[in-house]
């Protein structure tokens, strides 16, 4: 349940996605940083600094990037894929293009920078090889008074 207990758990590190609320007041609320925004909460909005999960929908493997449609567990985005006024290879490169967008979304929310985790070690490990070194440091930890 979004704003109670915990909804994320990798490897020990725990979150709850955002409460509901309006989007605005969220992103204006002390403490913000210690839930998780959705793409519906964040969309529209810019932050110095943004932390991206990639969960298991977003995947790596020998054949390249690739979408899990079955790790996904947004309701109103699943339900697509089952649309039967549609073609079945339509439905699925919607389905795609979607989870590609969030990620998108997501990650053009930062002026400043960019934290990514992904939860498959695949794409962690293309990641690690795409990313330029020198460019990756540790996220800057909250404001005074940001909690």
């Amino acid at each position: 349940t979004p704003g109670r207990n915990y909804d994320i758990d990798i490897n020990g590190w725990q979150a709850r996605w955002n409460a509901p609320r309006s989007y605005a007041e969220w992103n204006r609320a002390p403490g913000l940083h210690v839930e998780v925004g959705a793409i519906y909460t964040v969309q529209g909005f810019e932050y110095d600094y943004v932390g991206v999960l990639i969960g298991d929908d977003l995947i790596h493997t020998e054949k390249g990037l690739r979408i899990q449609a079955s790790a996904q567990q947004y309701a109103p985005l699943t339900s697509t894929r089952t649309r039967g006024n549609i073609p079945q290879e339509q439905r699925d490169s919607n389905f795609s293009r979607a989870i590609r967008n969030i990620y998108y979304v997501l990650m053009t929310r930062a002026k400043k920078g960019v934290l990514i985790y992904a939860v498959h070690a695949g794409l962690q490990d293309k990641l690690a090889q795409m990313l330029d070194k020198s460019t990756t440091g540790t996220f800057p930890k909250p404001a005074a008074g940001r909690t």
